[in-house]
């Protein structure tokens, strides 16, 4: 009888079979991890796209209050206490918003009224590009480009910045400011 171990055609087979095994086994395991790593990225993306859309929301509910509604109470709701505030004219905190916006901003322009026209969001931050008027009765007042960035965290205002430019009415070119 013969010993099958000890033939080297046997011995060479085996190998290249073992040697094929093992690259398909990487070869597989290469493309379930490329698979999981392509879906963990759309699902994160998509986690990021759905936090951005809510984080717009907020954004817009808030500034809706504060400035056309002029429920600055409830407006304040959506602040983080300890509010960061880069607007030189309203102090920090959310009982700076109450003083600026409502104790000043809303009783001085009581026909006050922001027009979103676009919205943006990315990862933790909002820009809100809007018309305004200080007073919505005057057609003849040109109004003011506004540009607003937030910064949410734990699903609230925590850092605001903004930027008012007046429209001119007799601009240099036909283009709008929106």
């Amino acid at each position: 009888m013969t010993n099958i171990f000890k033939n080297r055609k046997y011995e060479q087979g085996s190998t290249a079979v073992i040697a094929i095994s093992i690259v398909a086994v990487v070869i597989i395991a290469g493309l379930l991890m490329a698979y999981n790593k392509v879906s963990t990225q759309e699902s994160v993306a998509k986690t990021a796209a759905a936090t951005e859309d809510a984080n717009i929301k907020l954004v817009q509910t808030f500034e809706d209050l504060a400035f056309n509604t002029k429920n600055v109470d409830a407006a304040a709701g959506y602040l983080a206490d300890n509010l960061i505030q880069h607007n030189p004219t309203i102090p920090d905190g959310k009982e700076g918003f109450i003083q600026g916006v409502g104790g000043y901003l809303v009783k001085q322009y009581p026909n006050l009224k922001v027009t979103t026209k676009h919205a943006y969001a990315t990862g933790d931050k909002v820009i809100v590009h809007k018309f305004g008027k200080y007073d919505d009765t005057k057609a003849e007042d040109p109004g003011v480009a506004i540009v607003d960035i937030y910064r949410i965290e734990n699903g609230k205002i925590a850092e605001h910045w903004d930027v008012i430019q007046a429209i001119p009415t007799t601009p240099a070119n036909n283009n709008t400011m929106f």
